[in-house]
């Protein structure tokens, strides 16, 4: 299927309004459908494949600013999903608005898509399939899509229910996604299983901890050095002419500014830690916060030197595709907490 239109709303009754929210899940993840509908949080829901996505249907708002609340609920909820099912999932969070066509538009009855829209002698507007939408049931709105090729099936629909609604019940779970670094750090890490490469994959996951790295100033008298370094660069740059020069002046003097905190690896230490704790151990009997240490030893080497050994990154994937997740759940649970207080 290269591209396919479809009645995308009922096109009569009273206003109501259905969230449709799509995802996509890495080329090894799929779901094993059911055509079960089960409720989130109260609203009526249904799985449904689309051609080649996944989209998640909630139905029974009465307003579209219900609607657009809820979706940052089920957001919240796919991604649980994904940090406990160690899922590769992709979605977009913002609705996208639908179109509407004033006037309304008719529909030739000889255009080759009449038949799909049997019923209808004109349409309201349209919407992309493929994006995140609050669509107005009472309006005539046509759906339009394109397509990909879809992996294998692991998942039932009431287990993915049960799983959104475990995330969506731990408290302002919605606010989650207020948290512009958490959340960048779950998207991250969500979209690693995407990647073509082992290589690529360990990167995002890495990247997701730095993300959240903790940035802990230095002790006091390494301070002291640093800032007697940085005012040495700003005298150098203001009494330096060249333009060149300057401009290797100012580069120099944000360098020093970053050395005020301890290193990222320290940072992403210090996250292990305070968040699993500086005890617990991962499979290999090694601590997780001296583990991923390590692990970012590897990052350093394969971004600044281009060379790894494969079965290095391979293990590493596999060591972060368990310590991180571990992470995310837990500052998800904490956040839901905090920003809910």
């Amino acid at each position: 299927m290269l591209f396919c239109i479809s009645k995308g709303s009922k096109g009569e009754g009273k206003p109501s309004y259905t969230l449709r929210l799509p995802f996509e899940l890495a080329a090894h993840n799929a779901l094993k459908l059911t055509n079960d509908t089960f409720e989130l949080l109260g609203h009526p829901s249904v799985l449904v494949l689309e051609e080649d996505q996944y989209v998640l249907i909630i139905k029974g708002f009465e307003s579209a600013e219900a609607a657009n609340a809820f979706l940052y609920k089920a957001c919240a909820g796919l991604i649980w999903v994904g940090l406990t099912a160690s899922f590769g999932i992709r979605f977009q969070v913002e609705a996208t608005p639908w179109k509407l066509h004033s006037p309304p538009r008719p529909i030739n009855e000889n255009a080759s898509h009449a038949k799909t829209l049997e019923g209808w002698t004109e349409t309201d507007g349209q919407y992309d399939g493929r994006k995140t939408t609050v669509v107005a049931e009472h309006k005539r709105l046509v759906r339009s899509m394109g397509g990909k090729v879809r992996g294998i099936i692991i998942m039932p629909t009431l287990n993915l229910a049960k799983a959104m609604m475990e995330g969506m019940s731990k408290g302002k779970a919605e606010l989650v996604l207020r948290d512009p670094k958490l959340s960048l750090a779950c998207e991250v890490y969500l979209s690693s299983p995407f990647e073509s490469t082992p290589a690529a994959s360990f990167l995002s996951r890495i990247t997701a901890l730095e993300i959240l790295a903790f940035e802990t100033k230095r002790s006091g008298p390494v301070l002291k050095l640093v800032e007697r370094f940085g005012e040495d660069t700003s005298e150098a740059l203001e009494n330096e002419c060249d333009a060149s020069l300057r401009e290797e002046y100012q580069s120099l003097k944000s360098s020093v500014s970053r050395l005020r905190h301890k290193s990222i690896s320290s940072g992403i230490r210090e996250l292990v830690e305070s968040t699993l704790g500086s005890s617990e151990f991962g499979a290999e009997g090694i601590p997780n916060a001296k583990k991923v240490a390590q692990l970012y030893g590897l990052r350093s080497k394969l971004v600044h030197e281009g060379y790894s050994i494969e079965k290095a990154i391979r293990l590493a994937n596999n060591d972060l595709g368990v310590i991180v997740p571990q992470i995310l759940r837990k500052l998800f649970e904490q956040r839901c907490i905090e920003l809910g207080g």
